[in-house]
C-alpha cells in the first residue's frame, strides 16, 4: 500500500511540474524545439565551466568523478545520491564539487526527488549533462534542507537539449547564493533556479542566460524571495525573473536585466517589493510586466524600460521613493489599466508619465514628468468626489506637451502640488471631465494654461495659483461652464 501510495504522490508531482513547464513555453508563444532522445550518453568532452575562486574555507568533503562513479574524499560510491548522502552530517561541513580543473559532471534525473542535496555549504564547479529530453532535474533542494552556494559554479553540457529542465530545482527546502556563484542557463528551455515550494535568498553571484528561450528564476510557491544582491541578467525572449505564486517577490539591492523583454514577470498575487539600490531593467520592453492582482510597492531603486518602466494590469502601485523610468522616445514610465497608482514620492518619467485607466493619487514629493507628451494621461470616468480619477494634493507634475491630458470624462481633483505644461497647457480637459482646482500653482501652456477642448467643466476656488506664458489662462472651446 505505501508502494502504490508513492507512486501516486510521484506522479502528481510529475504532472504538475509538466503543467507549470507548459506555461512558462505558452508566456513565450514560440514553437518547440524538437526532441532529441540522445540517451545516456557517456560523458566524456563537456562545456567549458570557467574558473571559479573557490570558498576560503576547506571542505570537508570533496566530490569528484570516477570510473566507476563517484569519489568522496577517495571512497566510491557508484552514484551522486549515494555521494552527497555519505557528506549529511545535519548541515555543519562545507561540500567541494570537483576541482578548479576538473569539474564534477552528474547526469540530470527525470524525478524531482532525485540529485537531492544535503544541508551543507556547497563550492567548486559541476556540469550538468543530458539523460532523458523530457522534464528533468539537475539539483533538488528537499523539504527541510538548507544548502547554501558560495564560490560554485554550475552550468549545463553543450549537448543539453530538453523541453523543461530546472537546473536547481527548490521542493521545500531554502537556498541561499553567495559571493563568487555563476548559474549558467545556457540551454532551450531551462530555467536555472525553479522555486516549487521553499524559500530563496540572492545575497551575491551570478545568474545568467543565454539561450533564447530560457530563465533564471522561476518561483510558483508561497515562499519569499528575496534578492540582496547579485546579478541576474538575461538576452532570453523570456523574463529574467518570474512571480507565478504568492510568495513575495523582495528586491533590496543588486540588479536584474534583460535585453529582450520585461526583466520581472508577474502572473500571480505575490507582492513585489523594490527598495534600496535594487535595479530593474530592459533594454527593449519593460522593467516589470504585472499580468494578475500583485501589488508593487516601490520605495527605493530603480526600474528602467524601453516601452514601459511598469506595465501594469491590475495590481495596485504605491511608489514612496525610486525611479521608475521609461526611455524610449514613446516609451511611457506607467501603463496602469484597471488598478490604483499612488505616488507620494520619488520620480516617475518617460515621453509619458503615467498611462492610465485606473485612479492616480499623487501626493508628497513625488516628481511625475513627461518628456515628449503628457505627464498624466487619463482614462479614467470616475465621477465619485471620494475617489475621483486623478487626485492631486501636493508634488509636482510637468508634461513637454500637457501636463495633464484628462481624455475621459472623470473627474480631477487638484488642492496642491506644481502642474506645470508645455506647448498645449497644463491640464486639457478633452471631454465631458470635471476639473476642481482648489489649490496649487497650475503654469505653463503656449495654448492656454487651461484648455477645455469640448463640453467639461471647470471649478477654481481662490486659493489655487493660475500662472500663463501663453495668451490665454483658460480656453474654451465648447461651453461657458468655467
Amino acid at each position: 500500500m505505501r508502494k502504490v501510495l508513492f507512486s501516486i504522490i510521484l506522479t502528481i508531482g510529475l504532472m504538475l511540474s509538466l503543467m507549470q513547464g507548459a506555461a512558462i513555453r505558452a508566456y513565450a508563444a514560440e514553437v518547440h524545439f524538437p526532441a532529441e532522445d540522445l540517451g545516456m550518453a557517456p560523458i566524456t568532452g563537456t562545456k567549458d565551466a570557467g574558473v571559479n575562486d573557490f570558498y576560503s574555507e576547506e571542505a570537508e568533503n570533496v566530490i569528484t568523478n570516477d570510473d566507476a562513479g563517484f569519489l568522496v574524499n577517495g571512497d566510491p560510491y557508484d552514484s551522486f545520491q549515494k555521494a552527497l548522502d555519505a557528506c549529511n552530517d545535519g548541515g555543519n561541513q562545507i561540500i567541494s564539487f570537483g576541482s578548479a580543473d576538473n569539474p564534477l559532471e552528474i547526469y540530470e534525473v527525470s524525478y524531482y526527488t532525485g540529485n537531492a542535496l544535503v544541508s551543507a555549504v556547497y563550492q567548486g564547479s559541476l556540469v550538468i549533462k543530458e539523460a532523458t529530453p523530457a522534464t528533468s532535474y539537475g539539483l533538488t533542494i528537499p523539504d527541510g534542507v538548507d544548502v547554501k552556494f558560495s564560490g560554485l559554479t554550475i552550468s549545463s553540457a553543450s549537448d543539453m537539449d530538453n523541453y523543461d529542465f530546472y537546473m536547481v530545482y527548490i521542493n521545500g527546502g531554502s537556498l541561499t547564493i553567495e559571493e563568487e556563484t555563476v548559474i549558467n542557463a545556457d540551454s532551450p528551455w531551462t530555467t536555472a533556479v525553479y522555486i516549487n515550494s521553499g524559500g530563496f535568498t540572492m545575497n551575491g553571484g551570478e545568474i545568467c542566460v543565454t539561450d533564447r528561450c530560457a530563465t533564471c528564476i522561476a518561483n510558483w510557491g508561497s515562499g519569499a524571495v528575496l534578492i540582496q544582491g547579485g546579478t541576474i541578467t538575461s538576452d532570453s525572449s523570456l523574463y529574467s525573473v518570474g512571480n507565478y505564486g504568492s510568495g513575495p517577490l523582495i528586491i533590496s539591492g543588486g540588479s536584474i536585466s534583460n535585453s529582450n523583454v520585461e526583466a520581472i514577470y508577474s502572473q500571480g498575487s505575490g507582492e513585489i517589493n523594490i527598495s534600496g539600490a535594487a535595479k530593474i531593467s530592459s533594454d527593449n520592453y519593460c522593467g516589470i510586466k504585472n499580468s494578475d492582482s500583485a501589488a508593487i510597492n516601490i520605495s527605493g531603486g530603480e526600474v528602467i524600460g524601453k516601452n514601459y518602466g511598469i506595465f501594469d494590469s491590475y495590481g495596485a502601485i504605491e511608489i514612496s521613493g525610486g525611479t521608475v523610468s521609461a526611455i524610449g522616445t514613446d516609451g511611457t514610465a506607467i501603463y496602469s489599466y484597471d488598478n490604483m497608482v499612488d505616488i507620494s514620492g520619488g520620480t516617475v518619467e518617460g515621453a509619458i508619465g503615467i498611462w492610465s485607466y485606473g485612479r492616480i493619487i499623487v501626493s508628497g514629493d513625488a516628481l511625475i514628468k513627461g518628456t515628449n507628451s503628457c505627464g498624466i494621461l487619463s482614462f479614467n470616468s470616475s465621477r465619485d468626489i471620494d475617489s475621483p480619477a486623478v487626485e492631486i494634493s501636493n508634488g509636482t507634475v510637468e508634461g513637454a506637451y500637457n501636463a495633464i491630458d484628462n481624455e475621459s470624462d472623470g473627474l480631477v481633483r487638484i488642492t496642491g502640488g506644481n502642474i506645470t505644461g508645455g506647448e498645449m497647457s497644463a491640464i486639457l480637459n478633452y471631454y465631458d471631465g470635471l476639473i476642481d482646482i482648489s489649490g496649487g500653482k497650475i503654469s505653463g501652456g503656449d495654448e492656454a494654461v487651461i484648455y477645455n477642448f469640448s463640453t467639461g467643466y471647470i471649478e477654481i476656488s481662490d486659493m489655487a495659483e493660475l500662472h500663463s506664458d501663453g495668451e490665454n489662462m483658460i480656453k474654451l472651446m465648447k461651453t461657458d461652464d468655467c
